[in-house]
């Protein structure tokens, strides 16, 4: 190990309980880009904080009106809730994504100021077994915050059109059958989370590659390649689903090229 000296008390710690082997440089260990991260996550959340008042706004001054719906959607940035949207009934997910927004952000920059997101050797022979756990178990829990939170915002998307589309039976009938595609998608996705471990557990001793970690041989787990893997592959062809309901809408009305174009600025943005 080359230098004895860091300004982490962290890695000051595990020098001196002598865990660091010598080939590893402090130098290396410090690097972190830890609140780039932070400002990162921080700046996508104060920015879609502005789009929901930003809509409440045009709402009240432009189109003078507004509903419950506004009102729910700014509370729903620091609570979950349900409303009826533009006076129909039907539960409109946006408050919920918001609110799931919240928890992800939270989870997020708290599993970084634990050390999840520096170099493997620091997570290794600097964390401590016990703030290695609670990294895992806080990454556990973001993962099943931010899979539900996919479905929500694919739901609204649907919510949405399914409104839009209450004239043409056609497209009405496929966007329920889609919806009910994506919850048979995200059920095992959510399973791959909860259940990758026998027993259930939130931390990752995936035998093979965390050899380190204590208590490993109490745990079948599978690899976290895999369930990254297969959740993302699910994720990626429930997306090209609902990509294609925007398209076929446009592609169905009689409009010129340049109101087509029009029309598709509008609706294909949401799918992102």
């Amino acid at each position: 190990m080359s230098g004895t000296n860091s300004t982490d008390p962290r890695i000051t710690a595990a020098i001196e309980a002598g865990r660091i082997p010598k080939e590893i440089s402090i130098a290396w260990l410090e690097e972190s880009r830890d609140k780039p991260a932070t400002g990162a996550i921080i700046f996508v959340t104060l920015l879609t904080g502005l789009v929901v008042l930003f809509r409440i706004a045009s709402r009240a001054f432009v189109l003078r009106r507004t509903g419950l719906d506004d009102w729910l959607a700014l509370l729903g940035l620091v609570s979950a809730s349900y409303h009826p949207r533009f006076g129909q009934q039907d539960p409109d997910p946006l408050p919920f994504t918001q609110a799931l927004l919240i928890a992800f952000v939270v989870l997020d920059i708290q599993s970084i100021d634990v050390g999840s997101g520096r170099h493997y050797d620091y997570i290794i022979y600097v964390l401590t077994p016990e703030e290695v756990n609670h990294s895992e178990i806080v990454d556990f829990a973001a993962h099943i915050v931010y899979t539900v939170a996919l479905l929500v915002c694919r739901v609204s998307g649907l919510t949405f059109y399914h409104r839009i589309c209450s004239i043409h039976r056609g497209f009405r009938l496929a966007i329920r059958i889609l919806m009910g595609v994506l919850v048979a998608g995200f059920l095992p996705q959510l399973f791959l989370i909860i259940f990758h471990c026998a027993p259930v557990t939130g931390l990752w001793p995936y035998t093979q590659t965390n050899n380190w970690q204590e208590g490993v041989e109490d745990y079948q787990c599978l690899p976290w390649g895999l369930v990254y893997s297969v959740n993302s592959a699910v994720s990626l062809f429930c997306d090209f689903l609902l990509f294609g309901i925007p398209l076929a809408m446009i592609r169905m009305l009689d409009l010129p090229r340049k109101r087509r174009l029009q029309l598709a600025c509008i609706l294909l943005p949401g799918i992102l």
